[in-house]
């Protein structure tokens, strides 16, 4: 996956894990939101905020399973398996 793919996936992800912890009301700890905000603040700068927050919008809009195939299928990314 090249580095913009893999921005690109960032923002998807993180749209869907949001719009799952929204729905069942997680509250994420400090530890986790300390982990993730850099990391999401990186693609948002590298994406650019509109193409970030597409990204994100589109991520949100998946269902739980469309949510664990998308994992699967990244997971099983060659770039993924070679690391």
């Amino acid at each position: 996956m090249s580095s913009a793919g893999s921005h690109t996936a960032c923002a998807r992800f993180f749209g869907a894990a949001e719009a799952l912890r929204e729905r069942t009301n997680f509250r994420r700890d400090n530890a986790d939101a300390e982990f993730l905000v850099p990391r999401i603040e990186r693609s948002r700068m590298v994406l650019g905020a509109e193409a970030f927050a597409r990204e994100q919008a589109d991520g949100a809009s998946w269902s739980y399973d469309d949510s664990l195939r998308q994992a699967g299928a990244a997971l099983a990314a060659p770039a993924l398996r070679s690391s």
